[in-house]
C-alpha cells in the first residue's frame, strides 16, 4: 500500500507541475485569446482566416463561433474531413483569399506579425492580441 500511495503522490506533483507549466505557456501555445477576441467582435457574414499552417491555430473552433479557413498553408488535421463532396472548402488559393479579403464582410485573420506587410491592403483595420513573452 505505501508504494502504491508513494506513486499517486509522486503522480499528484508531476500532474501539478505539467499543469503549471500549460498555464505558464497558454499565451505561447494556445490561440484562446486572439479567439475570444475574435468571438466578441464577430457577425454574421464575417470569416476567419489562419494565415500558414491550420494546426498552429487549431483550437480557434473551440473558443469563437465562424468557420475557420486555412491560407498559405496546410491542415493536415482536417484533410480526411475534406475529402467529402459536401465539406466546405477551408484550404484557400491565393486567388479565393483576395477574393474573400474584398468582398462585403470582415474577414479575421490570424497571422504572424512579420507577415502582416503581406495582407495590409487599403482599408485595413488591425486586431491585434498581444502575448505575453516570458
Amino acid at each position: 500500500m505505501q508504494a502504491v500511495m508513494s506513486v499517486a503522490d509522486v503522480m499528484m506533483i508531476l500532474f501539478g507541475m505539467v499543469h503549471r507549466s500549460l498555464v505558464i505557456w497558454e499565451d505561447m501555445i494556445s490561440s484562446k485569446k486572439f479567439a475570444l477576441a475574435v468571438a466578441k467582435e464577430a457577425r454574421a457574414g464575417d470569416h476567419l482566416v489562419v494565415v500558414g499552417d491550420y494546426e498552429s491555430a487549431s483550437s480557434l473552433n473551440f473558443y469563437e463561433p465562424l468557420c475557420v479557413a486555412v491560407f498559405d498553408g496546410v491542415a493536415y488535421a482536417l484533410i480526411p474531413g475534406t475529402k467529402y463532396r459536401d465539406a466546405p472548402r477551408i484550404v484557400l488559393t491565393r486567388g479565393e483569399f483576395k477574393t474573400l479579403w474584398r468582398a462585403g464582410g470582415r474577414v479575421f485573420a490570424l497571422l504572424p506579425e512579420a507577415r502582416q506587410g503581406e495582407l495590409l491592403p487599403e482599408g485595413t483595420e488591425m486586431l491585434q492580441v498581444l502575448v505575453r513573452n516570458h
